[in-house]
């Protein structure tokens, strides 16, 4: 399973710690897949997983490209009022 499929239907109650253990096992966190050619941050933003953000914002570089959507992966996060919102901004929440 790849990161986008895990954090797009298989993040359940323990989705952090499965997703850290998949990251420290070699997982790509900039790898871009699927139609929208979305990176896993686009995906844990869409899904409103806060967590996910703040992991993946934590293992360093994140893909900025937008998305084959056209979206940036900040303004989906902002339009729902999520905290996931300031976590894009500044990186971690206040």
């Amino acid at each position: 399973m790849t990161l986008n499929e895990f954090l797009d239907c298989n993040y359940g109650a323990d989705g952090d710690d499965v997703l850290r253990r998949m990251l420290d096992g070699g997982a790509d966190p900039n790898k871009r897949e699927g139609p929208l050619s979305e990176a896993p941050l686009h995906v844990a933003t869409r899904r409103r997983r806060a967590n996910a953000v703040e992991i993946l914002l934590d293992r360093g570089p994140i893909s900025t490209r937008r998305p084959a959507a056209g979206k940036p992966h900040m303004l989906t996060p902002c339009a729902v009022g999520l905290r996931v919102g300031e976590v894009l901004r500044n990186g971690r929440p206040q």
